[in-house]
């Protein structure tokens, strides 16, 4: 079939879903949906020639998102904003020493008549312990367990499981399907890995590959003339060559450790397959955030620069997306909730802040917003030799990306021109006419979310360094 009659198709299928009953037009009830999140994945770490499998089986046999942002580029607020579609503003997760509280898709989905599964990281918080509305559990503590014989809580049981930890959880999330699929109910599994997150240590087989890759240099490593960006980014202690050669090895090492969860999902989707489900399975695949690889400079995430904010974002559902599909609608995580209660015919919560993608699945929609709000309160001080920050308040639109830096300079980039970030046009004599729309259009978005431009929101408190907490336990 070619590609213009397979958007003919899709096109058709989703006419006949806006007139007729989510369960009618699917065919055979509601979907199952497999909602993959890897850990600090960036955006250009997907490629053929990194996770073919995925890429050929996800990423060409859908829709893709070019422009995928992640509203809060740190691991706890994203996946909270991931699983609720809420900002941070709104879920109050500010970074990773904060308990989640709103109710997630997970439970909606339990609720729903779905049976539930989450195998690998909740969030930093979670003590181990199953959360709310999850049937199938098979998680850890905090934020990242073991790559190599990791200690994991199979359905509220701590155990050490002998093996590599990719392997082992993909070993699961197949049991979990298998025993799903022979079920009346449709199943939603959330399957969160580590890979590529630090340490980043790949399978014995994999500690070889890409070792003839060339290092990563683009013009803005370690970006010499900062005289245009904030005063914190200015006053960051000059990257030394020992550090560029540390961060070489970790990008390689990521890419390495991407093989397995590679593996894993053509042995995830073989299973689906194999059990006559994969066409009725909405496949969902992205990263919680990125990370920088000294661009700039920067070595962490909790950045409004591209590297941190955008990632890779795939949905496969051949009964609605045509393959090959590819989007440069700006989207976010917080629209990964709203879409799949869309497809489950659940309804969307008032408090989501996201919309739903189906409206892009016949590749000629329109989500009609100016763009989406990214945020930061992560402040550190100026300690020699480690990183400095200031909370961030921005709007990512297309193609451009405006940022007000608490008590610092602004920045305003057009990706059109400079998509490494090289020239904040805050500093030129002539500021393009579109900046004044882009701060307007994120005044009216801080004032819709907050109730006011302002740094502080939401309002609440930490746990105490090394502090769990059990998600079981809300009310």
């Amino acid at each position: 079939m070619s590609a213009s009659a397979k958007l003919f198709n899709a096109a058709t299928s989703l006419i006949l879903c806006v007139i007729l009953t989510s369960s009618t037009c699917l065919g055979e009830g509601r979907p199952n949906v497999l909602l993959i999140i890897s850990d600090d994945q960036r955006f250009d770490q997907v490629a053929d020639y990194i996770m073919p499998q995925t890429q050929e089986q996800i990423f060409e046999q859908g829709i893709s998102f070019t422009q995928a942002i992640i509203t809060t580029p740190s691991c706890c607020p994203s996946r909270a904003s991931i699983l609720t579609g809420m900002y941070a503003s709104t879920h109050g997760v500010k970074g990773n020493r904060y308990v989640l509280e709103k109710e997630t898709l997970l439970e909606h989905f339990h609720e729903s008549g779905y049976r539930t599964g989450l195998v690998g990281k909740y969030l930093n918080t979670s003590d181990g312990t199953p959360a709310r509305g999850v049937d199938y559990w098979v998680g850890f503590k905090g934020g990242k367990a073991d790559y190599e014989n990791p200690r994991l809580s199979i359905q509220g049981v701590r155990q050490r499981i002998p093996g590599y930890l990719t392997d082992i959880l993909i070993d699961y999330s197949v049991e979990f399907i298998k025993s799903a699929m022979i079920e009346d109910n449709p199943f939603l599994l959330v399957l969160t890995p580590n890979a590529p997150h630090w340490p980043a240590i790949p399978f014995e087989l994999d500690k070889e590959a890409f070792s003839d890759l060339p290092r990563h240099r683009p013009k803005s490593h370690n970006e010499r003339d900062r005289s245009d960006k904030p005063r914190w980014l200015r006053k960051r202690q000059r990257k030394l060559r020992n550090q560029s050669r540390a961060i070489d090895k970790f990008r390689l090492n990521q890419l390495r450790t991407l093989q397995a969860l590679d593996r894993g999902v053509a042995k995830l989707l073989a299973t689906l397959e194999e059990g006559d489900t994969l066409n009725k399975t909405v496949i969902v695949y992205l990263s919680d955030n990125g990370v920088m690889h000294l661009e700039h400079g920067l070595t962490d995430k909790d950045v409004a620069y591209e590297e941190a904010i955008r990632v890779p974002l795939a949905i496969r559902y051949p009964p609605l997306i045509a393959s090959g599909l590819i989007s440069s609608e700006v989207v976010a995580n917080i629209d990964i909730a709203p879409t799949l209660y869309d497809l489950a015919d659940i309804p969307i919560p008032a408090d989501v802040d996201g919309l739903s993608l189906v409206p892009l699945f016949d590749g000629s929609g329109s989500l009609e917003r100016a763009g989406v709000l990214i945020e930061s309160w992560r402040n550190k001080g100026q300690e020699r030799g480690k990183s400095l920050r200031v909370p961030f308040v921005g709007l990512r639109g297309h193609q451009k990306v405006c940022i007000k830096n608490r008590g610092d300079k602004s920045e305003y980039y057009d990706l059109a021109t400079d998509p490494l970030q090289l020239e904040n046009l805050i500093s030129s004599q002539e500021l393009p006419e579109d900046s004044q729309s882009c701060f307007g259009s994120l005044h009216s978005l801080l004032t819709e979310k907050r109730g006011a431009p302002l740094f502080g929101l939401p309002d609440n408190r930490p746990l105490p360094k090394g502090t769990l907490f059990d998600y079981s336990s809300i009310e």
